[in-house]
């Protein structure tokens, strides 16, 4: 493009590296005395002021309003954005540049007229739907992959802006008729500042904005300068406070709710870097990201991958491989569809993680304003004033305590820990206190800065935090991590998405050891949850959900259990039995016990699960006391079985559920089982044995120790022997009395 006028236009796309690659080979060979740039007239002090080598993309300007969040903005740039290039090539060849859109917070007097489409008999209603009609003439049903493929993953096309601006203006009537008070108040804006700068007497300007405004700024010499004056009469105006806030490619890609971003950002530096090359650099990308993340991806599988992309993207009739290609590529080579995990990992892959650095301005960042705020309210100044460390009590029932509660909670869940829960350092009587240690540390509003690329505001940045967090990992341990803080911190928002989280996430995995952990915790929440004002009705419906999953679960997991885990398996199924007790919901806990009941009679479940089972069963009045000792009898008859007895009879006894008046008939049932096993075997169970024993209260203990001094010592069968001699039978007897606890 060869421009004769002192003004040029360039059309771009926002975030579009094809765009961006050319517009810097332009501006290079333009060398414009001035640049005029799409952007909001009230960040242009941040832009005057900003050192270009102090700012790592990607980054966004952030304009806000203290305590409204309707009025914050966010502008980001990435490495690949036009307006960056432009931005870039100002402040290193010392080229004045300017924003030239209506600022943000300024509200036009006609802002809320409701526009009639423009007349005209052209069929289409709006730009998207010109996008649209273009794409599906050539095959493409995602406009915006028909953009990409046509602008985006190009070389050198000659003539690229002109190319830009004809397809605009083939459109310009749709895009008028879908146009709206409020894209015509900022077009008129712009041209007031483009007449400007030309009254300034610059001699070569370049004007980069948005595509589809291209034609009513070009043009800008067929409006009158009374009408668009009288267009952009305010009603009123905001005055935002701007700034440098480091951004991502997370927070920049589209799959992350970002309108105005792109699916891809990784792949889009990699068109901006590398070009034509950029297929081969993103996939080599993917399979070193794969190999870190334990795939077993060699050098021939990126080369087959890079060569069937490269067919894919001939076949269809485009220049160079797309994202698409590229994806579809790498899922067949990498035997991606039979491995969902996988193909999530390319999506994470081809967005990135990056983040980028800016200056640190802790005095006008609308996280750290709204923290102190927040600190003020709570009557906590004095405890970030230095680096003592403070013993504070929080007394929930005080609505300052508990606002201090709560934001110490958010800020451990923002990754700062401002306090940690501590022991009672003075005796408190109430239930209604936390405790903690609260230590300052300067660095904290730093790192504090960091956490702006979540939110303006502490709410918002939890939520957006913990919202990526639980995207990446979602499993029961991270939940169980995450619960106590969540809950606590009282973002209602977030307490909502988190209970939902675990709902949706109920043993998509088999974990259900981790659920019977996560289990007790929330069920103190709702047992205890009105000193939070808590809605205690939605965390009981939850509880109820997830223990009929684990009741559902329970049978397989128990029969699947490895020997060495039965231990620390059984002793979170008595937590979690315990926790249910203390729930207190009748319907919740009797459902329990029937899976329970229904469970003790299944032999493939290890022996002291069921020994547990059989108590529980017989305190819950699901079995008798007679049944019980049936069962009891039955299971210490196996003789080959021994050790198994001992585990059953492990487990039947911690239960406790047993009273001193029944111990003869547990002793007459111990004593026929003692007088057949082999002494040896007995020897091998006895420390098993007498842990069993050592978890009777005293009392059984006591009831125990009197009726074994009482009784006479059974005989025993010892199948090597062809007869007791008195000596054996005594050595013998030392061990019964180690097994009930009698002295000799």
């Amino acid at each position: 493009m060869n421009p004769t006028n002192e003004i040029v236009f360039l059309g771009i796309s926002h975030h579009g590296p094809g765009c961006a690659r050319h517009l810097k080979e332009y501006l290079e060979s333009y060398q414009p005395s001035k640049i005029l740039i799409e952007g909001p007239q009230n960040a242009q002090k941040l832009l005057d002021e900003m050192v270009i080598h102090e700012i790592r993309p990607p980054a966004s300007i952030l304009l806000f309003r203290q305590g409204h969040q309707q009025n914050t903005y966010i502008l980001p740039f990435a490495i690949f954005s036009p307006e960056w290039i432009a931005i870039k090539y100002a402040k290193e060849n010392n080229v004045p540049v300017e924003f030239i859109d209506l600022p943000l917070g300024y509200y036009p007097v006609k802002e809320d007229i409701q526009l009639m489409s423009a007349p005209g008999s052209f069929p289409l209603k709006n730009t998207e739907e010109a996008f649209a009609y273009l794409s599906k003439l050539q095959g493409i049903e995602d406009v915006e992959q028909w953009w990409e493929i046509n602008f985006e993953v190009v070389n050198n096309q000659v003539n690229y802006f002109e190319r830009i601006s004809e397809l605009i203006d083939s459109i310009q009537p749709a895009i008028e008729r879908g146009s709206t008070h409020h894209t015509k108040v900022r077009e008129a804006w712009m041209r007031l500042q483009i007449r400007k700068s030309i009254k300034n007497g610059e001699n070569k300007t370049a004007v980069i904005c948005g595509a589809a405004h291209l034609p009513f700024l070009r043009n800008f010499t067929n409006y009158s300068v009374l009408e668009d004056k009288e267009l952009i009469k305010l009603k009123s105006k905001i005055d935002l406070t701007c700034s440098w806030i480091p951004w991502s490619y997370k927070r920049l890609s589209s799959l992350n709710n970002y309108s105005a971003g792109v699916q891809f950002p990784l792949f889009y530096e990699h068109i901006y870097k590398y070009g034509s090359s950029a297929p081969i650099t993103i996939t080599a990308a993917l399979s070193i990201y794969m190999r870190k993340a334990g795939y077993d991806i060699s050098l021939a599988h990126t080369l087959e991958a890079v060569n069937l992309s490269q067919t894919l993207a001939s076949l269809r009739g485009f220049d160079m491989p797309g994202i698409n290609e590229i994806m579809e590529a790498c899922k067949s080579v990498y035997n991606i569809e039979s491995k969902i995990s996988m193909s999530q990992l390319i999506h994470e892959a081809f967005i990135g993680n990056d983040q980028g650095e800016v200056p640190v301005n802790l005095n006008e960042q609308a996280l750290i304003a709204d923290f102190k705020a927040a600190v003020k309210e709570c009557k906590f100044e004095k405890y970030i004033k230095d680096n003592a460390e403070y013993e504070v009590v929080l007394d929930l029932r005080n609505e300052k305590s508990l606002l201090a509660s709560q934001l110490i909670w958010k800020m451990s869940l923002l990754g700062i820990d401002w306090g940690i829960p501590s022991e009672p350092f003075k005796s408190t009587k109430g239930t209604f206190n936390e405790y903690w240690t609260l230590q300052w540390n300067t660095e904290f509003l730093i790192y504090l800065f960091h956490q702006c690329i979540y939110g303006t505001n502490i709410n918002q940045a939890v939520i957006e935090k913990i919202k990526e967090k639980l995207n990446a990992e979602d499993s029961p341990t991270q939940l169980t991590l995450l619960m106590k803080p969540i809950i606590n911190a009282q973002i209602p928002e977030l307490t909502n998405l988190f209970l939902q989280k675990i709902e949706n996430n109920i043993f998509q995995t088999h974990e259900i050891n981790q659920w019977l952990q996560l289990m007790p915790t929330l069920i103190s929440f709702a047992k205890y949850g009105s000193v939070r004002n808590l809605e205690q009705a939605d965390i009981t419906q939850l509880i109820e959900k997830l223990t009929t999953r684990i009741a559902i679960n329970l049978e397989e997991s128990m029969i699947a259990l490895p020997k060495e885990e039965v231990v620390d398996f059984t002793d979170l199924l008595v937590k979690f039995d315990a926790a249910l007790r203390l729930l207190n919901n009748d319907l919740i806990f009797k459902n329990w016990t029937i899976s329970l009941f229904k469970l003790s009679e299944n032999n493939r479940i290890p022996s002291l699960l069921r020994g547990w089972l059989v108590g529980i069963s017989l305190e819950n009045k699901f079995l008798s006391h007679e049944e019980a000792f049936t069962i009891m009898a039955y299971e210490l008859s196996d003789l080959d079985g021994i050790e198994n007895a001992a585990q059953w009879l492990d487990g039947i006894l911690s239960t406790q559920v047993f009273s001193v008046f029944e111990v003869p008939k547990i002793i007459d049932i111990i004593n026929e089982w003692l007088k057949v096993i082999d002494f040896e075997k007995f020897r091998e169970v006895l420390p098993g044995l007498r842990k069993a024993f050592s978890k009777m209260s005293e009392a059984m203990k006591s009831s125990f120790k009197s009726y074994s001094k009482s009784s006479a010592s059974p005989g025993f069968n010892f199948k090597n022997e062809e007869m007791i001699n008195e000596d054996l039978k005594a050595f013998f007897q030392t061990y019964i009395n180690q097994l009930i606890g009698v002295k000799p």
